[in-house]
């Protein structure tokens, strides 16, 4: 017999599936573009930060494997999200001569940084 508790897994574990779905549309969609321009930085960063913490308290604390499925496939997708917005981040638009991609650990910590104290990169 189902109770209450079941349900709610259920529903948990439904909108676990559409929060990581919703970043696996946004990452097809910059790689059907081939452009990143609209895509923000810092939401990426806060949505891997705060899936990385939802999955260690669901994992650990909560010992709730449905949590944990659901909340470590969004990660997984949202690091996947955030790649592509590295690989496909418009760096040819900065009017400058011979610029190149930064690199990764260069990218990642001017993405972790506010605009105005961020380097152009």
């Amino acid at each position: 017999m189902f109770n209450i508790w079941v349900y709610f897994g259920i529903i948990v574990l439904f909108f676990g599936f559409l929060d990581a779905y919703k970043y696996k549309i946004l990452s097809n969609k910059i790689k059907k573009y081939k452009t990143s321009k609209g895509q923000s930085r810092i939401f990426a960063n806060i949505a891997i930060l705060h899936k990385f913490f939802l999955a260690i308290w669901a994992i650990y604390f909560l010992k709730d494997y449905v949590v944990a499925t659901s909340t470590l496939l969004a990660l997984y997708t949202s690091i996947d999200l955030w790649v592509q917005i590295y690989k496909f981040y418009p760096f040819q638009g900065r009017g400058r001569f011979g610029y190149q991609r930064p690199s990764f650990f260069k990218y990642l910590w001017n993405s972790l940084l506010p605009n105005k104290i961020a380097g152009k990169i």
